[in-house]
């Protein structure tokens, strides 16, 4: 039976919701993978002393556990049922039309995805008839795939979304196993929790774009899972190595600290107040009074001031 537009809106828009529901872990995953990695157990003091010092700076073992599985894995042929009619020359069709669409090196970046953010996606679509395949990986933010409740392996729908720039706008293609429908609306509505008005008929703010007959008779994004566990589904092979990260950008950030403050002379002063800076006006001249200097720049400049006399 065929869906009205609002009620596909409603299964588009629930599963855009998995997606981002899903988009913080993806971030956060994906800028450890690339070493953009904040140092985390530092105390407040010393992260408003040091944090900015080694802000750029991460040993990255992320990106070295993601790649040691993904480099190791490549497609190298397709083997269809045995019982299938003229299977070699079927399976070298196949074979042609990935290799057309580059899958010898972009299905690596599908592979590397679903390592680092637990999940990637392929797409494959083509024109009716004899339109050549065309076969796209998408990544764990852009895509999500709705199974059926009774067997948890048959697709029934799924979503893919991406941004237009050129129109400012974000677009939304569902698909189901019969129909293929495509929404639009205002890149101002994404994520802004706006109330909308009555002229948007279509749950989520998204008015239809246009809608069309699946001719391929099944749904056409595929959802590789990384490690999936039995009713918990797929794991990150990075999420474990996320907290040991951590600890080891913050050691190296009291290493380098230790030797910064080795190789600098320490200064002790006795018996004497800690210096004041003159405030100036406008001008710049002295206006006569003077400012303390604070205790953090005093030990940040490897002075400790003892002011008794008796010191």
């Amino acid at each position: 039976m065929a869906l009205t537009p609002d009620t596909a809106a409603k299964r588009a828009d629930s599963l855009y919701q998995v997606i981002a529901k899903r988009a913080p872990e993806i971030k956060e995953l994906k800028e450890f993978y690339e070493g953009n990695q904040p140092l985390a157990f530092a105390s407040e003091q010393w992260q408003k002393s040091h944090s900015k010092r080694y802000k750029g700076f991460s040993d990255n073992w992320c990106e070295v556990v993601a790649n040691s599985t993904s480099e190791r894995e490549s497609v190298i042929g397709f083997q269809l049922p045995s019982t299938a009619k003229k299977r070699p020359k079927a399976e070298k069709l196949i074979w042609d039309a990935w290799m057309r669409n580059e899958q010898d090196s972009l299905s690596s970046q599908g592979f590397l995805e679903a390592a680092v953010a637990r999940r990637s996606f392929c797409q494959v679509w083509g024109e009716a008839g004899d339109g050549e395949p065309i076969v796209t990986w998408r990544s764990a933010d852009q895509a999500a795939v709705k199974y059926d409740a009774e067997t948890g392996r048959r697709r029934v729908g799924a979503v893919v979304v991406w941004d237009d720039e050129d129109d400012s706008l974000e677009r939304m293609t569902y698909y189901t196993p019969t129909e293929v429908w495509r929404f639009k609306r205002s890149r101002l509505l994404k994520g802004s929790g706006l109330i909308l008005p009555s002229s948007f008929q279509l749950s989520g703010g998204w008015s239809m774009d246009s809608y069309g007959a699946n001719h391929l008779g099944k749904v056409p994004v595929i959802e590789f899972p990384n490690r999936p566990v039995l009713g918990r589904g797929p794991l990150s092979d990075i999420k474990g190595t996320v907290a040991m990260q951590h600890a080891i950008n913050l050691l190296w950030a009291y290493l380098f600290n230790a030797a910064d403050h080795a190789s600098m002379p320490a200064r002790v002063v006795m018996g004497q107040e800690p210096p004041k800076i003159p405030i100036l006006d406008d001008e710049g001249q002295p206006t006569g009074q003077y400012q303390q200097v604070s205790k953090e720049q005093l030990t940040e400049g490897r002075m400790l001031w003892l002011t008794g006399q008796n010191t």
